[in-house]
């Protein structure tokens, strides 16, 4: 049986953040892979695709193939091959089916459930089913409401990939669109209470009741250094726009008008390496 992971990232409409963020990805996948195991790329997101997709024929008219990479890339990237991983789920699907991969693997880099998720699993089964593979495998979102643990195995990440000093403090920055959000928050909350990390504060932009008491408590604490707010989200580089969690600015005011320095961290968890990696061992376990 040949085995093939589609990496499923929900994207960004920053086209360039969405393609290195998937590169990054892939290619430290890629790296510890058995050789006879396919590898694909998908985006979720059909907005940030077709933009992207529009860019690369822009580029191409242009006669300029190179994107512009930071310096601790892996070497130069094509923009002729990014915009060939940016695939629909039901593109890279169809694609690993044709290569002969009889086995799927969907690696989502999704932080929680939510329409895309299921849109995704929806595209997955149907294409699957019309090829006749049955053994398809898609691994829940990092905060998994249906496994209590994941809380825990997402709080310890984040510890080691922000480097969490005790004498810092930092707001992760969710966004709260259901009630079911809500309580993944406060288990992630709670799991950095188990961790010892009382310098951890979980909170959702919507919450703004929650907002305040983590304020009360700075200031019972009489804490005088850099809050440091970092988003929830996984989506890479610095894309973090209103348009993913509402607008953080706006937090980082609220809480400088309660008198604290605040570090808006513009960026998402998966910029850092130990995120990273922590994903991709989850989607080698599933081999």
């Amino acid at each position: 049986m040949k085995s093939a992971i589609i990496i499923a990232n929900h994207g960004t409409t920053n086209i360039t953040e969405a393609r290195e963020g998937l590169h990054h990805f892939r290619m430290e996948l890629v790296h510890e892979l058995p050789e006879n195991v396919g590898l694909y790329t998908a985006i979720l997101n059909d907005i940030v695709r077709e933009a992207a997709l529009r860019d690369a024929c822009q580029v191409k008219r242009n006669g300029t193939d190179m994107a512009p990479v930071p310096d601790d890339y892996y070497g130069e990237m094509s923009r002729a091959y990014m915009a060939g991983s940016l695939l629909s789920m039901k593109e890279a699907c169809d694609q690993a089916i044709e290569d002969g991969y009889d086995r799927l693997v969907i690696f989502p880099t999704i932080m929680m459930d939510s329409p895309l998720y299921q849109s995704m699993i929806r595209d997955v089964d149907t294409e699957a089913g019309k090829a006749g593979i049955k053994d398809v495998e898609i691994l829940p979102p990092i905060l998994d409401e249906e496994d209590l643990s994941s809380a825990n195995r997402l709080a310890k990440l984040i510890e080691q990939s922000l480097h969490i000093q005790n004498r810092e403090k930092y707001i992760l920055i969710g966004y709260e669109t259901d009630h079911s959000m809500k309580q993944m928050y406060q288990q992630l909350q709670e799991a950095f209470f188990e961790h010892d990390l009382d310098n951890v504060y979980v909170a959702s932009l919507n919450n703004r009741d929650g907002l305040s008491r983590i304020a009360a408590d700075l200031r019972r604490q009489q804490y005088s250094g850099i809050l440091k707010m970092q988003p929830l989200t996984t989506n890479s580089f610095g894309h973090i726009l209103e348009e993913d969690h509402g607008d953080t600015r706006q937090i980082a005011e609220l809480f400088r008008r309660f008198g604290f320095q605040v570090q808006v961290i513009h960026k998402g968890l998966a910029c850092y390496p130990e995120y990273r990696q922590g994903l991709i061992h989850r989607a080698l376990n599933a081999l």
